[in-house]
């Protein structure tokens, strides 16, 4: 597939000095292959990506002046970001079905102004401009992979199902200037189910992040300097009953 599409400008409202951000325009390509193997006992996907944006658009720090900051929106310049996503599917036996994919990434600013604020760990309020050419684009982990495991009987008249799945995240930077990261984390998760004949009712337990790993969900730079995050939910077990009307 071949598509382009774009994202508007606009003002930023909180700077009214600053100029206007561009829209962000994207050329995309794609090919991919579905395939379904073994007697449709195997679902294999595949699919590569070619993605080229100009004029990216990013949230930021603002510098207006010595001191004096904002948040707000600006043009990324030129980036790319490619790569290959699969995803797979088998049943092993009439009740074991193990899922799975992985993503490869490659995502990179390839020109940028030096527009953007360089922040520092410290949390010091930005002052410094600066290009990130050749920086990562935010939120893009280079390698993420998960694999999950189904296993469905009946037992007392009703169905059960128990799952226990696994997922890899080699880390990301949260901003342009790459100052601050979440590093590589696993997440783990698991459930058993069982459900009253005719799904009239049903009872699970469940858990995730049972590891209890801290990952940054969300991280920004406040106008004056600190580090802003929000965490992924910490470790979180339950129960729940439902009933079918």
């Amino acid at each position: 597939s071949f598509s382009t599409g774009f994202k508007s400008g606009g003002y930023n409202a909180v700077a009214p000095t600053q100029p206007a951000f561009r829209p962000e325009k994207l050329t995309a390509y794609s090919a991919g292959l579905k395939t379904d193997l073994f007697d449709r006992r195997v679902r294999l996907n595949t699919e590569v990506f070619y993605y080229d944006y100009s004029d990216l658009q990013l949230g930021v720090v603002l510098v207006l002046g010595p001191g004096l900051t904002s948040p707000g929106v600006i043009n990324g310049g030129k980036s790319r970001v490619y790569g290959v996503d699969l995803d797979m599917q088998a049943k092993i036996t009439d009740g074991l079905t193990l899922s799975g994919g992985f993503e490869y990434l490659h995502s990179r600013f390839r020109e940028s102004a030096n527009n953007f604020a360089i922040g520092s760990p410290s949390g010091t309020v930005p002052t410094f401009l600066g290009s990130v050419t050749g920086n990562h684009i935010p939120y893009s982990p280079e390698f993420v992979g998960s694999i999950a495991a189904d296993y469905a009987f009946e037992v007392g008249g009703g169905d059960a199902n128990f799952n226990l799945t696994y997922q890899y995240n080699d880390g990301y930077f949260t901003e342009p200037d790459n100052v601050i990261s979440q590093k590589s984390f696993s997440l783990l998760g698991a459930s058993a189910r069982w459900s009253a004949p005719g799904d009239r009712w049903s009872i699970s337990v469940w858990g995730k992040n049972l590891t209890n790993k801290a990952v940054i969900q969300n991280e920004l730079t406040l106008g004056f300097g600190p580090h802003y995050a929000s965490y992924l939910a910490p470790r979180t077990y339950g129960v729940t009953v439902g009933v079918g009307f």
